[in-house]
């Protein structure tokens, strides 16, 4: 039996699978702009995180210039 690609997830209404939102690399459900849904972020090919959760946004995605001011 062959493993699901970890970018996909399950559309239970549709029956179908779909991908992540664009910035995750791996999730369970639909993800939009405001709620990525991600349980990872995504990596470029050398294994580096293109995006970073939010400290208490957790499955939101952002990359180094959208990161709020407050944060490191």
């Amino acid at each position: 039996m062959k493993k699901k690609p970890s970018n996909i997830y399950l559309d239970n209404e549709t029956n179908i699978y779909r991908l992540c939102y664009e910035r995750c690399s791996t999730c369970d459900l639909k993800g939009n702009a405001t709620n990525n849904n991600s349980k990872e972020c995504l990596r470029d090919e050398n294994n580096t995180f293109l995006f970073h959760f939010v400290y208490n946004r957790k499955g939101l995605c952002l990359n180094e210039s959208e990161k709020p001011s407050n944060t490191y």
